[in-house]
């Protein structure tokens, strides 16, 4: 084993545009398509295919995140304003007509739920009740007090989706 250890490399070609390998000679070209489709195989591969789910729940899982922060950031705050009695509210629930003890237990219901819809193992159920009491809203607002549902449309929405994510989605992707 004597002489130089450089010997069994095969000699580099001093053309900028070829590349070798072995005893085959590439073009920049053909290595940047073997590099591709290596890629692509990769993707296709077990591993690859899995670093694409996990790339896409990634952001799935911080997208509903954010959306059981803003449910449960309004409704903390509405919840809150029921329980801490502004003429405002008193006089809305009067108009109602289910009488001052509704709106604490609204108030409770939705506080409670915005604390609730924060921890991943109960977030589902108080999202669930959550969409129920804005359904109860939209009912209000469009048979009782003539009002714009809109703002309670967009809630109930928001808690659909946080419940579909947490009762439907996860358990059969984790």
């Amino acid at each position: 084993m004597g002489g130089n250890m450089w010997e069994c490399f095969p000699p580099f070609s001093t053309d900028p545009k070829l590349i070798e390998f072995g005893t085959r000679r590439y073009t920049e070209e053909d290595a940047l398509l073997e590099e591709r489709i290596m890629f692509e195989r990769s993707d296709n591969s077990i591993a690859g295919r899995h670093a694409e789910v996990s790339r896409s729940s990634k952001a799935l899982r911080t997208t509903f995140w954010t959306l059981q922060l803003m449910l449960a950031a309004v409704f903390f705050v509405a919840g809150t304003m029921k329980l801490a009695s502004p003429q405002v509210e008193i006089g809305f629930f009067e108009k109602i007509g289910f009488g001052q003890w509704f709106r604490y237990c609204t108030g409770a219901l939705e506080v409670t739920c915005a604390i609730l819809v924060l921890i991943p193992r109960t977030a589902g159920v108080a999202a669930a009740l959550l969409a129920m009491t804005m359904v109860g809203a939209v009912e209000v607002h469009l048979a009782i007090t003539g009002g714009s549902p809109v703002f309670a449309i967009v809630l109930l929405v928001l808690a659909v989706g946080v419940t579909w994510y947490h009762e439907l989605y996860l358990p059969w992707h984790q």
